[in-house]
């Protein structure tokens, strides 16, 4: 019999008919609350510091593309703003920092794709150093490759079209990038908010353009707010920073050929003199020092002075150094000026005087500190340190030497006629001298006037310190190699300086533009020349030995003997006080040297004109310079490299206590304990 089914039991079984619609339209609910929320967050935080299409800048010179708004824009007033919002005619702004001009000018770059261009950025903070920061900036931009920013910062609320204006500056006669850093309440900043502003504008323009250096000038680098809020931003960014003279356009002009590298160590770069006087001769001492006091250094970081008397000083050079200020006027606390004196009035020994030598000089930053070794016979020229800095940040640091930058000894300031026998050609007379271009790669040392580069200089003495494990003496040579005879007119220091270049395949950057007649980088004089005191027969004499220019032809060049000159009375020091640089070309003088002129009338009036380079023409680049061996002739870089190869098997088996080549330890292949054993 059959039952029928209550009704209460139909609807329940009709029920999970209806149940995925109720599902659907809990889910579309849900969905219409998730984008009503994401709309309503991106409404209230949406961006409020970036201007409209119409205030958007030219991504080159900044200039708005639209009607320009004020820089000194007021926070929005609404009834959640406080009171210091509300700024008096007086009042200084003290809040939140908003740039509104920078996003539009760094926007473009930040896409840019990644090129071989290095960016540099100038920022221009005070008014009084836009026309000379501009022009320097725009003449970077014009002949260099570099891309070149100029970050405004000034507290003024000038605009950039009226800074070019007043500058004479044009947008396509100066294609640098302009960025206005400036932000709202621009002028009314308080101290604390301003540099609280200079901070996030290096941050925001770091980010984008990964410059390689900040330049400012010393006008600028006067505002000690500004330069220590910008100092530090850039250093814990591990952004340099590089400070020049307020007229770097006309005193180092040639600051516009460097690129990013070389420009970003111009302020680190260091460089200390060595100065060995001779023995009772104060007019060479007083002639050399005055010339470094009226050198022209426009700014540049001044070297430290070393002078290493002897034990007994000449009363007069004495009295000169005792009144000798260096930096000039500066007090004795802030003096770069070291003095050193012998106690043991012995005679050195070749061995004793390389190392005293060596000795007198450690870079305390090996990459950036290098070593003038001067003679006293030279009188420098006025341009002799813008030079050495220049060669340096284009070779040693900046692109243009990048292969050469690890064999690069140093800079010589003058082109010897002899190498160290005295005797032999600087250039072989078979070969074609370097006419085309004005400097010459050569490996030879020099002690004159020569730059020698911090890190090259301690690989010298550790090579003088391995070289002594096995000749404690210094006496062994490399058989059947004339270029290893050393002239006694020469430092006894030479003789493994040397033998470390040929080696090590280095070299020094000479000056071929010095035998035209009138460019000179220094004078040498002979009348009063002494040769090294380690080659000296008697203990006190003075030698008529000739300067690296002439020949030596005495007979007594082969013993290392040079004979003391015969007493002359008129010589007295009065006479040395009051010579000039006249006397010191007497016809009838004889070991006067012809072929050098006063320094100060040799010299052009700028270092483009002495490098013979026409206007905004670059140095050569490495693989253009000509290369010359050790026998002074033409060369190429794979013949110098396997001439270096054969020359340190020599060494090893020679003078590094080597057996055998084999019993060299493979682990150090490249380096300098490869040489020895």
């Amino acid at each position: 019999m059959k039952h029928d089914l209550p009704m209460h039991s139909q609807t329940w079984q009709s029920a999970p008919r209806m149940r995925p619609v109720t599902i659907f339209r809990k889910r579309r609910l849900l969905g219409v609350l998730l984008v009503l929320a994401v709309v309503y967050l991106f409404i209230k935080y949406l961006p409020t510091d970036v201007p409209s299409v119409a205030h958007r800048t030219d991504s080159r010179t900044g200039r708005s593309q639209g009607r320009p708004f004020a820089l000194d824009l007021a926070p929005k007033q609404n009834s959640g703003n406080t009171a210091s919002e509300a700024l008096g005619a007086n009042q200084l702004y003290d809040g939140p920092v908003k740039f509104y001009h920078l996003a539009g000018s760094l926007r473009p770059h930040l896409y840019k794709e990644a090129d071989s261009q290095e960016n540099v950025l100038f920022m221009l903070y005070d008014l009084r150093s836009a026309a000379s920061l501009t022009g320097l900036a725009c003449e970077m931009a014009v002949y260099n490759s570099m891309n070149v920013h100029m970050g405004l910062l000034t507290p003024s609320d000038v605009s950039i079209e009226e800074i070019m204006a007043v500058t004479g500056v044009t947008v396509d006669g100066c294609p640098i990038f302009w960025h206005d850093a400036r932000p709202d309440y621009n002028s009314r900043s308080s101290l604390d908010r301003q540099a609280v502003v200079v901070k996030a504008a290096i941050r925001h323009m770091h980010a984008t353009l990964k410059p390689s250096v900040v330049v400012i000038d010393q006008q600028q680098a006067s505002n000690i707010r500004f330069t220590k809020a910008l100092q530090d931003k850039l250093n814990s960014l591990w952004t340099p920073l590089t400070i020049l003279p307020n007229d770097a356009l006309t005193s180092i002009s040639w600051i516009t050929s460097l690129d990013g590298k070389g420009l970003a160590l111009m302020n680190q770069n260091q460089i200390d003199t060595i100065i060995q006087p001779y023995k009772e001769s104060a007019g060479s001492l007083i002639r050399l020092l005055e010339s470094i006091k009226s050198a022209h250094y426009a700014g540049l970081p001044l070297p430290r002075i070393t002078v290493e008397l002897p034990h007994t000083v000449d009363p007069f050079a004495l009295h000169y150094i005792e009144n000798f200020r260096w930096p000039q006027d500066s007090p004795i606390s802030e003096s770069k000026l070291i003095l050193r004196r012998r106690i043991d009035d012995s005679k050195l020994s070749p061995t004793l005087a390389t190392l005293r030598t060596l000795e007198s000089f450690y870079p305390p930053t090996t990459p950036n500190s290098h070593v003038l070794i001067l003679s006293p016979d030279v009188e420098l020229s006025p341009s002799y340190l813008q030079y050495l800095y220049f060669l340096t940040l284009t070779y040693k640091y900046g692109s243009a030497g990048k292969r050469i930058t690890g064999s690069l000894m140093g800079i010589s300031l003058d082109l010897p006629s002899y190498r160290l026998d005295n005797q032999t050609p600087f250039l072989a007379s078979n070969q074609p001298q370097p006419q085309s271009q004005p400097l010459l790669l050569h490996q030879t040392p020099s002690s004159t006037a020569t730059l020698y580069f911090g890190d090259h200089w301690v690989e010298l003495q550790n090579y003088i310190s391995l070289r002594l494990r096995h000749d404690p003496d210094l006496t062994q040579t490399i058989n059947n190699s004339p270029e290893s005879k050393i002239s006694p007119n020469h430092p006894a220091w030479l003789k493994p300086a040397q033998e470390l270049m040929r080696a090590r395949n280095t070299y020094i950057l000479y000056p071929s533009f010095a035998t035209t007649p009138g460019k000179k980088l220094l004078t040498i004089h002979t009348e009063s020349t002494q040769a090294p005191e380690e080659f000296w027969k008697d203990p006190n004499p003075r030698s008529q030995s000739q300067s690296q220019s002439q020949p030596s032809t005495s007979d007594t060049t082969k013993n290392h003997n040079i004979p003391p000159p015969p007493h002359d009375d008129s010589n007295s020091d009065s006479t040395i006080l009051t010579a000039t640089a006249d006397d010191t070309h007497n016809p009838d003088a004889p070991n006067a040297n012809m072929d050098h002129e006063p320094a100060q009338s040799s010299i052009p009036q700028s270092l483009q004109t002495l490098l013979g380079l026409k206007d905004h023409e670059t140095l050569p680049t490495d693989t253009e310079l000509p290369l010359f061996s050790a026998t002074g002739h033409l060369t190429d870089r794979d013949t110098s490299r396997a001439g270096a190869a054969a020359y340190g098997d020599r060494v090893s088996l020679e003078l590094g206590g080597c057996r055998s080549l084999e019993k060299r330890n493979e682990m150090m292949i490249g380096q300098l304990e490869y040489l020895f054993c």
